[in-house]
């Protein structure tokens, strides 16, 4: 490291003799909203400059925070609603050009996931994850789309509400290799409860759940924010430090404390790159801290390792070095023990305890010599939900400035946004037009892991372009080694891989294992396409070029997938039953039409004339079964498109008589049947 750091200053004294060609960036004063003058560091006159322009960045991590507990998404009711709900937050993402999403899946000593470790939490008590898991479904989805998917998990909070200790260790007595059911685990917070951080069980148990759910998952990362420690009594774990404090090399209680914590991040994330390195996955550790580490002076200067010296940032407000979260986040940066930090610098320009740019600009130099990716957290919730003394209620510019103030500072890669409910009402936000009108015009690469060694992807050697129509054109080709995603530029004449403004599009494979682009385009458009393979380590490979004057006739990937497919309730001959199917999963083209066949052997088929209606992602329509003695019927759906056809798997219903009530209904209706048919005939 320290060969590194004298690498660095020598490179940086080169660029002050002989200084690069490089377009001049304007940088002009904030005018205050909440009162008159300018913006200005606190406690100071000088000013707070912004770029008057956006440059475009050329790798940029655009996420958002998406959570049940803040009403962003509600509860699993049926497979049907939580997909569409969950489809429409990638939708939304889509419009506003984000690559990343934080996705709570552990919120209160729970799990919103399959997990052998902890208790399935409330939020998806219906959910069944034998039948569907959801949330292997959507990491898929995610992927498919070129987003990241970070598991965002509450290490230790069991609960917010008042409790007692009876109550926690009574509602896990059954469970006893949950820490939870043992008193010296718990500790009671004001109000609420945690795991003890200062039990080794407790770390050691947070370690396998974390683990659990990179075993299981094809997470991009594990995500925590601001929950370790709580607010207490002084001495709500005195009991706990007096038992291990003759381990420690610390002289306090509150060293101590944040030893605990030390503890747990290291040795997390050793294990997760003990895993990464075996099974060869790229799983990220990151953290989001509350956005003051140490209020100080600002002041920040280097060691010879590039570590930053400092006492703290330039504020007034809580600190998370101190009560009650006793966590040392600059510590875990100095030491790489994380992949990337999000301090939650969720304050205004115009804040005075703690203004945006004394807060970024001071992260920005802690990480600066350090293999820790910088993503600033930005507060777009108090816009609605106050922020007395600041500019996010003031000033409808704010989320905006933010943005381009980031720009300042080659060390904030991104921003992720709190949060997902308050983002999708703010479309019409003058500050939150302008980012998707002006400043993310494009998409984005997420920026390079830099923990680890760089992974090279393959180069695609078999990319084809097939028109479907004359306006719609499709790319395809075939995944490559090492790469997870791929990002796809346009331009009419030659493209260039190199301009982020060309990046039109980032997908990954389909639930085939296929790679398909649609693009709205004629083969008389003279564009240009380039298709770059990306790794698990957000290293891009070499582009892969083709033009429409070598367009394919052949499209060899199929256009789409059915999935579920049921017949509902009791059916017995003579009666009508319903059928439902899911939306088909389309791949190229547009949506589909369906048409309904039947058949009676399997192999004659007749097209039904029943009325298919749509409810969300699932069609509907019924059916009579025949009361002539049929031991059952074959359905299957033909679905078309501009594209092709394809058609689902035949279903096949049969008569579901389980009880005399359905016994008597059927006899019933076979001599109602045997009766018409006597009538009928005289």
């Amino acid at each position: 490291m320290k060969k590194i750091f004298i690498t660095v200053l020598t490179f940086l004294l080169i660029i002050l003799i002989i200084p690069p060609v490089q377009a001049t960036v304007t940088l002009v004063p904030i005018e205050k909203t909440s009162g008159s003058g300018y913006v200005t560091y606190r406690n100071s006159s000088v000013q707070v400059l912004i770029p008057t322009e956006y440059t475009i960045q050329e790798t940029d991590f655009r996420a958002v925070w998406v959570s049940p507990l803040v009403s962003d998404i509600g509860s699993y009711i049926t497979d049907a609603s939580f997909k569409a709900e969950l489809l429409s937050v990638l939708d939304t993402m889509e419009y506003f050009k984000l690559n990343a999403i934080v996705f709570h899946i552990r919120i209160m000593h729970d799990a919103l996931y399959d997990s052998d470790l902890n208790m399935k939490s409330t939020y998806v008590s219906g959910a069944n994850f034998e039948r569907w898991d959801y949330l292997e479904w959507f990491i898929g989805e995610c992927h498919r789309r070129g987003i990241e998917f970070h598991a965002w998990m509450n290490p230790y909070r069991i609960t917010r509400a008042t409790t007692s200790l009876d109550f926690i260790t009574s509602k896990y007595e059954n469970e006893p290799q949950n820490p939870a059911s043992k008193a010296e685990n718990v500790i009671i917070t004001s109000p609420g409860a945690i795991l003890n951080p200062g039990e080794p069980a407790v770390r050691d148990f947070l370690v396998d759940t974390c683990m659990e759910v990179i075993a299981k998952y094809d997470v991009d990362a594990i995500h925590f924010d601001d929950y370790f420690y709580a607010s207490m009594s002084s001495t709500a774990d005195l009991t706990t430090y007096n038992k291990y404090k003759a381990s420690s090399s610390t002289t306090n209680i509150y060293d101590w404390r944040r030893e605990q914590i030390d503890l747990f991040i290291q040795d997390l994330s050793q294990t997760i790159r003990q895993y990464n390195s075996t099974h060869q996955r790229y799983v990220q550790l990151g953290i989001a801290p509350t956005g003051i580490w140490r209020n100080g002076n600002g002041v920040v200067t280097y060691d010879e390792f590039g570590t930053a010296v400092t006492n703290g940032s330039n504020t007034a407000g809580q600190e998370h070095y101190s009560s009650y979260l006793y966590c040392n986040t600059k510590k875990w940066v100095d030491n790489e023990w994380i992949d990337y930090i999000i301090p939650q610098s969720y304050w205004s320009f115009e804040l005075y305890a703690a203004p945006y740019a004394d807060v970024i600009d001071w992260w920005a130099k802690v990480v600066k010599y350090k293999n820790v990716n910088l993503y600033a957290g930005m507060g777009l919730y108090r816009m609605y939900s106050g922020d007395a003394g600041g500019s996010w209620e003031t000033n409808p510019m704010e989320a905006a400035n933010q943005i381009l103030y980031n720009t300042k500072h080659p060390e904030v890669q991104g921003v992720c946004i709190f949060n997902y409910r308050y983002l999708n009402q703010s479309k019409n936000v003058a500050g939150v037009s302008k980012i998707t009108s002006e400043f993310w015009t494009n998409k984005a690469l997420t920026p390079e892991l830099r923990t680890v060694q760089p992974v090279q992807p393959a180069r695609i050697t078999d990319l084809q372009l097939v028109p479907i129509t004359d306006d719609k054109i499709v790319l395809t080709w075939t995944p490559v080694a090492n790469a997870n995603k791929y990002a796809i530029y346009r331009n009419q004449g030659t493209v260039n891989p190199d301009d982020p403004t060309q990046l039109v599009d980032m997908i990954g494979p389909n639930e085939n294992n296929d790679l398909i682009y649609n693009n709205l385009a004629s083969l008389t458009d003279d564009y240009q396409y380039a298709v770059v393979p990306v790794s698990k380590t957000n290293t891009p490979g070499t582009a892969s070029v083709i033009d429409m004057e070598n367009a394919s006739t052949t499209l060899s990937v199929q256009i789409g997938n059915f999935h579920y497919m049921e017949a509902i309730g009791t059916i017995y001959p003579g009666n009508t039953f319903s059928f439902y199917f899911e939306k088909a999963q389309v791949f190229v083209g547009s949506a589909f039409s369906y048409q309904v066949y039947y058949s009676y052997d399997g192999s004659n088929w007749i097209v039904s004339d029943a009325n298919i209606r749509e409810i969300g992602q699932l069609h509907t329509f019924t059916m009579n079964f025949p009361a002539n003695g049929t031991a059952s019927i074959a359905i299957k759906i033909i679905a078309e498109n501009e594209a092709g056809t394809i058609e689902s798997v035949p279903y096949r219903v049969q008569p579901t008589i389980t009880g005399l009530p359905d016994w008597f209904a059927f006899i019933k209706t076979v001599l109602d049947q045997y009766y018409q048919n006597i009538f009928r005939n005289e």
